[in-house]
């Protein structure tokens, strides 16, 4: 039996990871986004790479604060909507880790930061 997650103070709220699903399916996304929105009271982060974004979320979803993975700009992700994270790099070097890491930006200040965090 699988052990039940515990969600502690600091972590970072639940994200919806959309460019493992093929195709459209906005009522399964909706609903789990329903879910952990009840559950947490708090809207999740929605994660998809610029592919997926513009062949299905452009103009749904809009609530919902987007983590948008795009490496081919160089100043800001090429989307019409706000974002919250943008990965920019999925081969960034850091001291201490062996493998590559994702680099990613926040577009915001450390109190828009907090609020994306479990109370």
């Amino acid at each position: 039996m699988a052990k039940k997650k515990e969600w502690r103070e600091g972590e970072m709220i639940l994200t919806f990871h959309l460019t493992q699903i093929i195709g459209e399916d906005t009522p399964v996304m909706q609903e789990w986004l329903d879910v952990v929105e009840a559950k947490f009271n708090t809207k999740p982060i929605i994660y998809c790479n610029i592919e997926y974004y513009n062949k299905y979320m452009i103009g749904k979803f809009d609530a919902y604060p987007i983590w948008i993975a795009h490496y081919q700009a160089k100043d800001k992700p090429r989307i019409s909507n706000a974002w919250a994270f943008w990965q920019h790099n999925e081969h960034g070097h850091v001291t201490g880790i062996r493998e590559d890491v994702d680099f990613n930006v926040f577009s915001g200040n450390r109190w828009q930061f907090n609020s994306l965090l479990m109370d």
